[in-house]
């Protein structure tokens, strides 16, 4: 009841992201957390994941982003999600430049999702010994200990 009535005098006082009502889970901060659950996340979403810049939004540290991260799985979540969200644009972005026939996207795409079908950068090559057999290899080792070590 006593975490309603200050929740009630910050709302009065003009001072309030948080409602007159208790809080909800995400709104709530502890004593020795200095920003709400969903304050993070709403960093870290216009951040698009990126913590760095999220932490630079909040005017903390990277550490402060980690341990909330840590803490909170929902901050987890929300970095996930909005990594997998940047992914999604970049893909789109991607198969735009395709479909104009940009030949740097046709080139890129084939290279890391055409592999299956031959489209490879690097080249494999194997070494065998004579008519095919398996190559030989002789190792020999040299010492240095002739008494004189």
């Amino acid at each position: 009841m006593a975490r309603a009535t200050k929740q009630t005098a910050k709302a009065k006082s003009g001072n309030a992201a948080l409602s007159p009502t208790l809080a909800s889970p995400t709104q709530e901060k502890s004593a020795h957390e200095r920003y709400t659950v969903e304050q993070v996340i709403k960093a870290v979403n216009a951040a698009r994941g990126c913590i760095s810049t999220a932490a630079k939004a909040l005017k903390c540290n990277r550490a402060t982003i980690d341990q909330y991260r840590k803490r909170h799985p929902e901050v987890d979540a929300a970095i996930l999600d909005a990594h997998e969200l940047q992914l999604d644009v970049a893909e789109g972005a991607l198969f735009k430049a395709i479909d104009q026939g940009q030949a740097w996207a046709i080139c890129f795409y084939l290279k890391t999702q055409g592999r299956g079908r031959g489209y490879v950068e690097k080249q494999e090559h194997e070494f065998s010994g004579p008519d095919g057999a398996p190559l030989r290899i002789e190792v020999v080792y040299v010492s240095k200990t002739n008494g004189h070590g």
